[in-house]
């Protein structure tokens, strides 16, 4: 059963290693990620308030979101946003990535020691349900971008983008 607790609340020592060892942003509920249909094919459009980035669609700034599948076991969102002070390429592309298989990681014993935490039937039901989001470092060839790329916008259907009118630079 999906709990309402917060993910803090539910694994607050393993929550706390991970934002503070890999960069953890936010979980998301493993049927949210399952709904943006990410696949391996290309990007879909994503509805940021289903996800840890939801402040950033209230944004002035926000421009697009995408996911897409690495593979089975991980998957990808891009946001799109703007970011005046980094004129001309005044486009920045945030990266996070989504671990569909946290549970299954060589690498969880070893963190679940660190957090000073136990695998527990608990837990395991908690990695079940939810998927982790990390924020990624910058990749200097797309994060400062001059425009929106056409692949995202390809994504975007017409009514998608026009709840976001002329904001949409770069926008085909």
């Amino acid at each position: 059963m999906l709990s309402r607790m917060r993910p803090e609340e539910q694994i607050p020592h393993l929550n706390a290693y991970l934002e503070r060892m890999n960069g953890l942003i936010g979980w998301m509920l493993r049927p949210r990620w399952d709904e943006l249909g990410a696949t391996t094919s290309g990007f879909m459009p994503v509805n940021l308030d289903v996800t840890p980035m939801r402040r950033l669609a209230d944004s002035s700034l926000f421009l697009a979101a995408v996911a897409f599948a690495h593979s089975e076991v991980s998957g990808q969102i891009n946001v799109y946003r703007m970011d005046p002070k980094d004129r001309p390429l005044s486009i920045n592309e945030d990266r996070y990535f989504a671990d569909l298989a946290l549970g299954n990681r060589t690498q969880l014993p070893v963190w679940i020691i660190e957090a000073s935490t136990s695998l527990n039937p608990d837990l395991s039901g908690f990695l079940g349900e939810n998927v982790p989001l990390f924020k990624m470092e910058p990749d200097p060839d797309h994060h400062w971008l001059l425009v929106v790329p056409a692949s995202v916008w390809a994504a975007w259907d017409s009514r998608v983008r026009s709840t976001i009118g002329t904001r949409l630079i770069g926008a085909p």
